[in-house]
């Protein structure tokens, strides 16, 4: 395919977030590239969180589309940084040159003089929307959960038909008064041998579904103990929940 290729131009809207497939493909070409001796050119743009380091890194057994790359979940890099970190991680022997942004400054928030946003793929329609993703996106794999895809407000909210909106906030601001009771007993880093980061991670992740699992259980149960779901509903949600 690259045969009669001389450079090839990597001009992708990246979020810098490790899930974002876009990282994937970057790492992708120049792997390829690097293999058969092309040229790349890389246009930098701003991501929605440069500031932001956080989340596991990504161990060898759990490489995927998904998770090409061993980074953390959000990695603050922008397109241009995060070519020229893959080529310097993988040791490649690649002709990259990254083509600047003008007057970029490290900010969440758009600029004024920065253009408009396009978004770079159906569910990402909004700034805000690339904001949150990285918060949300997990959700995608539990059924009995909409978050927003398909709307303007794909990944900044979590809905769900049987959900008792009032009484599914005043659960989390409790769960958070709590943990900003014992966060200053906590380590700010937690310290990981890779001997048994993986069991770390893993335990962690079971963690947090079962967590999710069992408020989510707590809100349904008094969804349909107060009459407010068809049979079919309840149904639905039954074989979500097991």
């Amino acid at each position: 395919m690259l045969k009669h290729v001389d450079v090839l131009v990597f001009d992708l809207q990246d979020l810098g977030a490790r899930p974002y497939t876009y990282v994937s493909t970057l790492k992708g070409i120049l792997e390829t590239c690097a293999e058969m001796r092309k040229s790349v050119i890389v246009t930098d743009r701003p991501i929605p969180l440069p500031n932001v380091t956080d989340g596991p890194v990504r161990t060898a057994s759990f490489e995927s589309f998904v998770a090409s790359a061993p980074l953390p979940m959000v990695y603050g890099m922008t397109p241009g940084e995060t070519a020229r970190w893959i080529c310097a991680a993988s040791d490649l022997d690649l002709d990259l040159k990254i083509a600047p942004m003008r007057g970029y400054w490290r900010n969440s928030a758009p600029s004024p003089d920065w253009p408009p946003w396009i978004p770079p793929s159906p569910g990402i329609r909004t700034w805000e929307s690339a904001c949150c993703y990285t918060a949300t996106v997990f959700c995608e794999a539990l059924p009995a959960i909409d978050n927003g895809r398909g709307t303007g407000l794909a990944f900044q909210l979590l809905g769900a038909p049987w959900i008792d909106a009032q009484a599914l906030r005043a659960e989390l601001e409790r769960l958070t008064g709590e943990l900003r009771d014992v966060a200053p007993a906590l380590p700010s880093r937690l310290d990981a041998s890779p001997d048994d980061i993986e069991a770390g991670v893993g335990k962690l992740v079971l963690t947090l579904v079962e967590f999710i699992r069992q408020v989510l259980e707590h809100q349904a149960i008094r969804r349909m103990e107060g009459g407010g779901l068809t049979e079919e509903q309840m149904e639905r949600l039954g074989l979500a929940l097991m």
